[in-house]
Order: C-alpha cells, then sequence, then structure tokens
C-alpha cells in the first residue's frame, strides 16, 4: 500500500472555533482521518502539510515511525515543537487510522488495547465571546447540566485574557 494524496480541511463545527482536518489517501482506497487544529494559526499548519507532501506521498502508510521520524528530522534546524508538532501529529493520526481499516481493528487495539471499560464525558463551559458575566456563566453550566453532561471544565478568567491580552 502507498500514501497517493493528502489533503486537508477547515471546519467551524463548534462555537466558532476553527478545526483543521488532515486525510490520507492510499492506492488501496483507503483513507485515513487526523486532527491537528492550531488555534493559532490553522493555514499555517495546512502549509506546513503541503510542504511535507513530496516526502510522504509513495511512503507505506503502515510505517507510521518512519513517516514520523522522516518529517521531524528535516525540521530539527527550526525546531521540532509548536506548529511542526501539529502538522506531525495530524498526518500520524490519520495513518494510525489507515492502519486500522487495512487490519479491520479499532486504533485503540493496535496501541495496547482498552485501559478502562467506559469514559466519562464533560464539556467546556465558557467562551469568553458567549458568556461575558458569571451569571451567564452559571446559566451555561446549568443548561449543560440539563444537556446531560455530569461534569464541566470552565477557565473563569478566560474573559479578562481576551480583555487585555493573554499575560
Amino acid at each position: 500500500m502507498q500514501i497517493t494524496d493528502i489533503k486537508t480541511y477547515i471546519t467551524m463545527p463548534i462555537q466558532n472555533l476553527p478545526w483543521l482536518f488532515v486525510e490520507v489517501h492510499t492506492d488501496e482506497g483507503i483513507t485515513g482521518l487526523g486532527e491537528c487544529s492550531w488555534y493559532g494559526n490553522n493555514t499555517l499548519i495546512q502549509q506546513g502539510i503541503e510542504s511535507v507532501k513530496p516526502w510522504v506521498i509513495g511512503q507505506d502508510p503502515a510505517n507510521i515511525e518512519e513517516i514520523w521520524q522522516l518529517i521531524y528530522r528535516r525540521h530539527l534546524r527550526i525546531g521540532g515543537r509548536g506548529p511542526i508538532s501539529a502538522v506531525i501529529s495530524g498526518i500520524d493520526i490519520a495513518l494510525w487510522d489507515i492502519k486500522g481499516k487495512a487490519l479491520g481493528v479499532p486504533v485503540y487495539q493496535l496501541l495496547g488495547g482498552p485501559v478502562r471499560d467506559h469514559v466519562p464525558l464533560y464539556t467546556h463551559v465558557h467562551d469568553a465571546r458567549q458568556a461575558a458575566t458569571i451569571e451567564e456563566n452559571v446559566a451555561m453550566a446549568r443548561q449543560t447540566k440539563a444537556d446531560g453532561y455530569r461534569a464541566i471544565k470552565t477557565d473563569p478568567f478566560l474573559s479578562m485574557a481576551t480583555q487585555s491580552g493573554p499575560f
């Protein structure tokens, strides 16, 4: 099997936050989907993925670590963190998806099997663009509980950060 193409998609499915998805195609018709949103600038990550396509196309998608190292090592001189880690992660996730589909097993089995029998869900309750006051945050939390969530994550200081900058 060989990688034949890599496509990216920027979407806005939740609360106007842009998400970047990566789709890796193979010559056997199996596609893998990865996610590598970098809220600072998804367009930068999208361009990074475009820049590594020539190195990745033609590779065997089963060689996940080899592809990971190929991209990482070619970027060491500019640093291995930040944007390049997002580029690698999106492709890496898509490659694991391809491997799972090719073998007919869920990815968690490829990574060593289940760790727990259930995963409690929670959601994030606070977006500075939606709730400006404590009362609005409380109302959002109550609505979230009514929607069936048993836990929430929140940042009561997020609105201050957006008003005065991050620091």
